[in-house]
């Protein structure tokens, strides 16, 4: 089976060498009213977000930017998810799970050091009925603790990156909600 390697950063960076202005500007977002408790959103708090096959739920108040394979609702310079489509060399079969795992835990393993990150779990979960692999990778940007979680969700000659980043030590509402809310079709 083959794996296309992970970009050193799975998306964007903070941009601007300021954290203490991102800090700031989280603490106003959670403040202005984006649900009191940060990201733990009702059913009306979320908005459907849709790319080619998927379609995924995302805090209402974020925006939503599209790039190529690439569909991402951003909340704040630190926070986003979103997911990323590629096309696999070969298509996955079910059959292949135990080989594509060992691939999918080498390269988060590479990933979290490329960034001078810790990778805190990985686990295997089931996203839109599907098994997928999920991993949490700790690490610093311009100054700021940050966590990214991501899965893995291979259909056929897809896969489909899922990728949510937070300020470590805040609130993965919207990381739970893109996990249980992704669905193919």
């Amino acid at each position: 089976m083959s794996f296309r390697s992970l970009p050193n950063a799975s998306f964007p960076r903070l941009r601007g060498g300021k954290p203490a202005l991102v800090g700031l500007a989280a603490a106003v977002i959670v403040l202005a009213g984006c649900g009191g408790g940060g990201h733990k959103a009702s059913a009306s708090d979320v908005k459907t977000v849709t790319g080619g096959g998927y379609r995924f739920s995302a805090p209402s108040s974020w925006s939503v930017s599209r790039s190529g394979r690439e569909v991402t609702a951003i909340g704040s310079p630190v926070d986003l998810a979103g997911v990323t489509t590629f096309t696999l060399a070969r298509p996955y079969r079910p059959s292949l799970w135990t080989k594509a795992v060992k691939a999918l835990d080498r390269t988060a393993a590479d990933l979290a050091a490329q960034n001078d990150g810790e990778l805190l779990a990985r686990r295997t979960i089931v996203v839109g009925g599907r098994r997928a692999r999920r991993y949490e990778i700790a690490y610093h940007a311009d100054g700021v603790a940050m966590v990214e979680q991501m899965a893995f969700v291979l259909t056929g000659r897809r896969e489909h990156q899922l990728l949510c980043r937070y300020e470590r030590g805040g609130d993965d509402g919207a990381c739970r909600t893109l996990f249980s809310s992704f669905r193919l079709g």
